[in-house]
């Protein structure tokens, strides 16, 4: 879990995922909007398409908020973020993950 002022309410993540400009890799996605949050904030997001057990979608959940915890201190101050999570993600592994994740901040110019 994210800490409180980190995490993306439903309302600024549904903001994100219509108005969000968005940047894709091999196994992720990221949709990105400026706020006037004074920190930035971050969601993870995985749909029943990547599988349909629970446990499989909130592994890569975990995975994912703490490849991204790092990076929060980081990036942009007034910046919110949307992680989406393709199907075949599930055959990386963590370093895999976090390399690409990071690849895809940098591609966004956020980090």
């Amino acid at each position: 879990m994210f800490a409180r002022e980190n995490r993306l309410p439903t309302g600024a993540a549904k903001f994100v995922a219509r108005q969000g400009r968005g940047f894709s890799g091999p196994f992720l996605r990221i949709k990105c909007t400026l706020t006037n949050s004074p920190v930035s904030r971050a969601t993870v997001v995985v749909g029943l398409a990547f599988d349909k057990k629970a446990t499989a979608r909130n592994r890569i959940k975990r995975q994912l908020r703490e490849a991204l915890r790092p990076f929060l201190a980081r990036l942009h101050p007034r910046v919110n973020i949307m992680v989406l999570v393709n199907k075949t993600a599930h055959i990386r592994n963590f370093q895999e993950l976090q390399g690409e994740l990071e690849s895809l901040l940098r591609k966004s110019r956020l980090l």
